[in-house]
């Protein structure tokens, strides 16, 4: 719950995206940890706008059920994700310390240059509505 009360504490946008998806996408932002990023990837999302392990910029689903449910949760339609998944389709997260810091049009250009779509996305306000919903 930590993880998830961060991820929606501030201006956070939300993204599903296509094209490739999962690996593809956990390839453009790179190692999890910023400074592994920075000697490992440097042309990386979390190697240009992340700052540690945690204020890495940006989060992706890591496998196909955990983007299902990550999707289903922030899209509030149940199965979003597993109707997709023949398409590849995966969850991008900009952290709310990179939407504060005004890195999101920088990120989001950095995404859509390497082909990945932008599908669907949701406000800070949207995502705080669904959760104390449930």
């Amino acid at each position: 719950m930590h993880s998830l009360h961060y991820m929606v504490s501030q201006y956070t946008h939300v993204f599903f995206l296509h094209t490739g998806a999962i690996a593809n996408w956990r390839a453009l932002i790179g190692p999890t940890d910023s400074n592994k990023a920075r000697a490992e990837a440097p042309q990386s999302l979390r190697a240009q706008f992340g700052t540690d392990g945690s204020q890495n910029a940006c989060h992706g689903s890591d496998a196909p059920e955990t983007a299902a449910a990550e999707l289903s949760f922030f899209f509030e339609q149940p199965g979003v994700g597993k109707c997709d998944l023949g398409s590849n389709t995966t969850l991008c997260l900009v952290k709310p310390h990179a939407v504060k810091s005004g890195l999101t049009g920088q990120i989001i250009t950095k995404i859509q240059q390497v082909g990945f779509a932008q599908l669907g996305i949701r406000s800070k306000s949207e995502m705080v509505a669904r959760i104390f919903d449930q």
